[in-house]
């Protein structure tokens, strides 16, 4: 039984990557290869992951143009001549047990898909957590299924979320899921979605009419390190399409949606506002005017699927429907700024007062 673990990269940190790497070849489970697959990395860039090859001859590297990285896992997972696949980001860290747990688990609930436990982190570990025994496992009727939806879009289930050490059950991610390869072509990633890619594919994995048989396993698999050059950690100009995106797919089918799980979809919809806010039209290197940035986030706003959300607001709860006001009436910048501004005022007040005190 061979473990496929597909690494899309482009021009990732080369030392973050042999991290990664480094995590992986101390698999305690030895039956794995690795797929490395180069999505248009810079030509130096790309000679360095042909070195990677000597280091273990698990370890495989393809190159083709770049098409994002929803693209390059389906190549992988094409590639792969595993019977399992585990996708794995190239500046994360495996636990050294996880393809071992993961088998044993398979083998032992006879799951078509396992989904372990991870730590997001900015932090690479520098000691693993002692492995626990006798480690819960949790096979998801209809009932937890329903659960696990609502989980992705608003992280509200209680024991899934993080414990005191940060580990938890993500949901929306594909990391930490160990599948059957015919699963993984089967639900292949939609091309040109390059932010939340990874939840429209375990949303549409979850709800399949082919009814996979699912489980959790209450074990710590994989650390989810953030990092300053992450799609999400940085200023992109791109960046508000990039979230419209999943959103104008995802409207298709929740946007008619009712109950618990419409609620956790409207706490999705709520967050992404938010970070096209702050990490577009707020953030630094966004040097426009900003009366500039009031007026193209409006129009943002007031197009599709924008618009369908907000004149839904009068539906919504009362401060949810106060949220969705403030970006209707294109408020939402100028409160975000301010609080912005009152944060930054509070931090400088704390940050002299410790200064007087050491004078």
């Amino acid at each position: 039984m061979i473990v496929s673990i597909i690494i899309p990269v482009f021009n990732t940190k080369y030392e973050d990557l042999l991290k990664c790497l480094d995590s992986i070849l101390a698999q305690t489970f030895p039956n794995f290869e690795v797929v490395i697959i180069d999505d248009g990395s810079e030509d130096y860039y790309g000679n360095r992951l042909d070195e990677l090859v000597q280091l273990d001859s698990r370890i495989s590297v393809f190159h083709k143009k770049n098409e994002g990285v929803s693209v390059a896992r389906n190549f992988g997972v094409n590639k792969a001549t595993g019977q399992y696949i585990l996708f794995v980001d190239g500046d994360d860290i495996l636990t050294p047990w996880l393809l071992e747990s993961a088998i044993q688990a398979v083998e032992d609930y006879d799951c078509d898909v396992i989904v372990g436990m991870i730590n997001t982190t900015d932090k690479r570990p520098s000691i693993f957590p002692s492995r626990e025994k006798n480690v819960k496992f949790e096979l998801l009727d209809d009932h937890k299924k329903k659960e696990l939806e609502c989980h992705i879009f608003s992280k509200s289930c209680e024991r899934w979320r993080p414990d005191q050490d940060g580990w938890e059950f993500n949901g929306e991610g594909c990391w930490a899921h160990f599948l059957k390869k015919e699963i993984a072509l089967e639900n292949q990633f939609i091309p040109g979605v390059a932010v939340g890619e990874d939840t429209i594919w375990a949303l549409t994995m979850l709800n399949s009419s082919k009814d996979y048989r699912m489980g959790m396993l209450y074990e710590k698999w994989y650390y989810y390190i953030q990092n300053d050059y992450s799609v999400l950690n940085k200023y992109n100009p791109k960046i508000v399409g990039q979230l419209t995106l999943p959103v104008d797919i995802l409207e298709k089918k929740y946007g008619a949606s009712t109950g618990i799980v419409h609620a956790a979809y409207t706490d999705w919809l709520l967050m992404k506002l938010k970070h096209i806010c702050f990490r577009a039209y707020l953030a630094k290197e966004n040097t426009d005017p900003f009366n500039k940035k009031v007026s193209e986030l409006s129009k943002v706003l007031h197009t599709a699927p924008w618009i369908d959300v907000l004149n839904r607001r009068n539906t919504q709860p009362f401060k949810k429907r106060l949220k969705f006001f403030l970006y209707d009436k294109n408020i939402a910048l100028y409160f975000y700024s301010c609080l912005k501004l009152v944060k930054r005022k509070k931090y400088d007040i704390e940050d002299g007062s410790r200064n007087e005190s050491k004078n």
